[in-house]
């Protein structure tokens, strides 16, 4: 498991994060939530070993992070982050090759080859593999950039998937598609972690919501124990109303107003 124990971030005079103690297990889910400004980025990064906390500790499984090299980190965490812009035109089949990078010198084995191809068609992204990245749509891409860090994970039994807004732009067949994608990946075993705008979505697709509120933990535990109208006001200074929706075992909410 990745854990954080007693962790704060400042950037300058300014806490970011603090005192945090989170665990994130293997075949688990975990949302995290919060208003703009609540932490969550500063979060997936210390939990990702892209940053190091100011205090406290971070381990990954039972090794400080700090032990770990990037090249050794690349091989246990993939992190698909909020912008991934590209200067250079690639085929969509070299961009997910990329994912690959850290398992070979060189050229790619067949092995490497295989797994590209797999998580090519696991993503929908398998009829794009022509084409020029850059012509593709923001959906698209987005799809794409998911298929490399799996692609990058894909055969490292146990290893961690952070993805920091994944379906920001998309529309709702593609969020959908890259959440159920991520919930099919915790249930082979692997930890994920979900920065979410989306309530409903979190509420769906996570075995466990982290709540984020100006840097500290506000709630932590299942959708049904944590996603509250009293939660989702503190954190967001928004009235809801929690529906049971017909079929479903977890909170549905609507907005009422702004307090």
């Amino acid at each position: 498991m990745i854990s954080l124990n007693q962790v704060s971030y400042k950037a300058g005079k300014k806490t970011l994060l603090a005192d945090i103690n989170l665990e994130v297990q293997k075949g688990e889910m975990l949302a995290v939530i919060g208003a703009n400004g609540a932490g969550k980025s500063t979060l997936m990064k210390l939990l990702s070993g892209d940053q190091q906390a100011h205090t406290g500790e971070v381990r990954l499984d039972d090794e400080h992070i700090k032990t770990y090299s990037m090249a050794a980190l690349a091989l246990r965490r993939a992190v698909l982050s909020q912008h991934n812009t590209l200067s250079v035109s690639f085929l969509v089949e070299e961009i997910v090759m990329m994912g690959r990078y850290p398992h070979f010198n060189g050229q790619p084995s067949s092995h490497d080859v295989d797994i590209v191809k797999s998580v090519m068609n696991e993503t929908g992204v398998k009829h794009l593999a022509g084409r020029d990245y850059s012509t593709l749509s923001g959906g698209e891409q987005q799809r794409v950039q998911l298929a490399r860090v799996i692609a990058q994970i894909y055969d490292i039994d146990g290893a961690y998937l952070f993805l920091d807004e994944p379906t920001n732009g998309l529309d709702l067949l593609y969020q959908q598609q890259i959440l159920n994608t991520a919930r099919h990946l915790a249930d082979k075993g692997f930890g994920v972690v979900a920065i979410l705008h989306d309530i409903n979505f979190a509420s769906r697709y996570a075995d466990r919501v982290l709540i984020l509120k100006e840097g500290r933990i506000l709630a932590l535990g299942t959708p049904n124990e944590v996603i509250t109208a009293y939660s989702i006001q503190e954190a967001f200074g928004v009235q809801m109303a929690l529906f049971d929706a017909y079929g479903c075992k977890y909170p549905f909410v609507i907005p009422k107003g702004i307090v």
